[in-house]
């Protein structure tokens, strides 16, 4: 709740990254269950939905990334 938080309010740090943390632990398969996610703390503004597709779209790319 704490991350989607931030990501509604794009606290001092990074409302970005914070939704990129918030989808790595909750592993949403979609852009829509993306939103949920963070909708779950809040409603969404305009500036928020930004945070989350563009989260989202860093979450996409680099989930299926092979790590060391």
């Amino acid at each position: 709740m704490r991350l989607a938080r931030q990501v509604l309010d794009d606290a001092p740090g990074d409302g970005t990254a914070a939704a990129v943390t918030l989808f790595e632990r909750n592993g949403p398969d979609s852009l829509a269950q993306a939103t949920e996610l963070v909708g779950a703390a809040g409603p969404l503004s305009e500036e928020a939905r930004d945070r989350v597709a563009r989260a989202y779209d860093i979450y996409r790319h680099v989930r299926d990334m092979p790590c060391d």
